[in-house]
């Protein structure tokens, strides 16, 4: 049984076992429920049903409890680093004097990624990632409504965003293969 991040406390059916990451052995069999839990994190918890000979392996993505997410009504600027992308005029992403994109909806949201190569952002009731240059934007998930989120990167390809409430994260696996980035050279 693993976590992320490590060294979590981890129990089983209640009761305190030694921090993540940690390994069972002789646990009848059955439902049994695992929690783990971290300060500052958010419970992990999920019911395992061990099966007798069979190894069953657990690994926990731990999520912020209050992510460190910064909002400054006057730029709407998500995290506190003076290069964030920039709302203005409700509908356009800037980057410093750089407009990136410009929508006929309002943008309520934009964060770069932890490689500040690509920009998440919200529109409606859409989360989308976009390239620096502007010239690459995905599709990433639909949300539930079109309130403004809060949105952060736990690492270069996990997105972090609350929403009604709950903190959801997306893995983004193909993010490299749709936006290019300036670090990749051809010689020719």
């Amino acid at each position: 049984m693993s976590s992320s991040p490590l060294n979590a406390r981890v129990y089983l059916d209640g009761k305190q076992r030694n921090p993540s990451p940690v390994r069972f052995s002789y646990i009848l069999p059955g439902l049994h429920t695992v929690e783990i839990k971290m300060d500052g994190y958010q419970p992990w918890q999920q019911n395992i049903e061990v099966i007798e000979r069979l190894a069953i392996t657990v690994n926990a993505e731990l999520v912020f409890e209050d992510p460190v997410i910064a909002d400054n009504n006057e730029k709407n600027l998500i995290f506190d680093r003076s290069n964030d992308p920039q709302i203005k005029n409700s509908s356009e992403i800037w980057t410093g004097d750089k407009l990136i994109t410009r929508f006929s909806q309002p943008v309520l949201t934009a964060v770069w990624d932890n490689d500040q190569n690509s920009i998440a952002y919200q529109v409606g009731s859409e989360l989308r990632m976009i390239s620096e240059d502007g010239l690459h934007d995905f599709f990433v998930t639909k949300l539930s409504s079109s309130a403004a989120i809060k949105i952060m990167f736990k690492n270069s390809t996990t997105l972090v965003y609350s929403q009604d409430g709950e903190q959801k994260q997306i893995q983004i696996r193909d993010k490299d293969s749709f936006i290019p980035t300036t670090r990749k050279f051809l010689n020719f």
